[in-house]
């Protein structure tokens, strides 16, 4: 598996700001399976940026 080149942070900007450009599920999947982001919390992110 490949390193993310995308951080916890930057996702929750994308989240923010509702550009997800750039970020993969791939990247997601990297964040939660090394711990950089929880499930739950990114669950939140993405309802409260649809």
């Amino acid at each position: 598996m490949t390193n993310s080149t995308v951080t916890a942070t930057e996702v929750r900007n994308a989240a923010k700001t509702n550009n997800w450009d750039g970020i993969t599920v791939t990247d997601l999947l990297v964040l939660i399976a090394t711990g950089e982001l929880q499930t739950e919390e990114l669950s939140a992110l993405i309802e409260a940026a649809a």
